[in-house]
């Protein structure tokens, strides 16, 4: 089993285009959250090098779900507000390999996730190496 939960808060500074023009971004917080179950083998040899494949499955939930912004143009004349609404929740499948050689300080890994729910679609692919110290 695992959990896992994001924080983020931003505040940013309106811009000014021109003298009768500015954007307004103003602020944003993020919180998403997840909690899984991850199912994986190791083989190899301890000798040599070992391999660990693996899947997970997790639910995640996104409590920061508003995000809003406004532009002027000839202020007072003309003002647009934007108001955005995205996803609630939503499930995780994972699927990867993580390796590493006998002595190593290094591993690299491989992972892929397919993210599904009616309001959000998406797959990432994530490859790299651990440097151990």
């Amino acid at each position: 089993p695992f959990a896992q939960y994001n924080y983020g808060d931003t505040n940013i500074d309106p811009l000014v285009v021109d003298a009768f023009s500015v954007w307004t971004p103003g602020n944003d917080t993020t919180q998403i959250g997840q909690a899984g179950l991850r199912l994986s083998y190791r083989g190899g040899s301890e000798a040599t090098a070992t391999f660990e494949p693996f899947i997970s499955a997790a639910r995640m939930e996104n409590w920061s779900r508003k995000d809003s912004s406004s532009f002027a143009f000839g202020t007072p004349v003309t003002a647009f507000s934007l108001q955005t609404n995205t996803w609630k929740s939503a499930m995780r499948y994972s699927a990867g390999i993580l390796a590493n050689a006998h002595g190593s300080r290094v591993s690299g890994f491989v992972v892929g996730n397919i993210d599904d729910d009616s309001r959000l679609r998406s797959f990432t692919i994530n490859a790299g190496l651990r440097f151990n110290f």
